[in-house]
């Protein structure tokens, strides 16, 4: 789908689509049955993307971290008492750390530092869709 109707559908998705291809190369390689140096800088790659981006968005910021979330309050809710996995991570956080480093890790340490949210702006788990 490389015509105007795909351009015109996926103009601002442009980055997602790149960061998408990147780690998805990028993961593939690193198990794959290539040679062991090609393993050994795409596992390299693959732990610097992920790592940078924990610090910058925070555990809640990493790829697909919506599918554990989903799976999570699938597996643990209910109709009495609603489960929300990301609360009660970061309340398990906050008893095990303290309130400060269960800020940091769910939400970054640059954000921590900063003062300000810049989680939500650089995370990779909302690249397609965000939550409104």
């Amino acid at each position: 789908m490389q015509g105007p109707t795909a351009r015109i559908i996926f103009q601002f998705k442009n980055y997602a689509q790149q960061m998408t291809v990147l780690l998805v190369k990028t993961l593939k390689q690193a198990v794959s049955d290539a040679d062991e140096e090609v393993q050994r800088e795409a596992r390299a790659r693959l732990t610097g993307i992920l790592f940078m981006t924990g610090l910058f968005a925070g555990y809640e910021g990493l790829p697909l971290f919506w599918v554990i979330e989903g799976v999570m309050n699938a597996m643990f809710d209910d109709e009495e008492e609603p489960y929300d996995f990301v609360n009660s991570a970061k309340n398990n956080l906050a008893d095990m750390f303290g309130s400060n480093a269960a800020r940091i890790l769910s939400k970054g340490a640059v954000s921590e530092v900063l003062g300000g949210d810049i989680a939500n702006r650089v995370s990779m788990n909302g690249m397609w869709f965000r939550d409104s």
